[in-house]
């Protein structure tokens, strides 16, 4: 189990750095396409990669309302 929570805590790091990292949503997905690539089953690929893009979309989402408040 201890080998499987740093395997899961430096997995999770990798994705944290590809999405603080990415300038677009566009290269979000592919960065993290690169990421996941072989790493896990399609169907895990799948849920992971949608969950991924749910949580930067409302990260940036989040952070636009911040500037249009930090604005007003």
């Amino acid at each position: 189990l201890p080998d499987a929570l740093k395997a899961s805590a430096a997995f999770c790091s990798q994705v944290e750095n590809t999405v603080a990292s990415a300038k677009s949503f566009d290269e979000l997905q592919l960065a993290l396409a690169d990421l996941l690539t072989g790493k896990v089953e399609d169907d895990e690929m799948a849920k992971v990669m949608e969950r991924s893009l749910i949580m930067a979309a409302g990260f940036g989402a989040a952070a636009g309302k911040e500037d249009a408040d930090a604005a007003s």
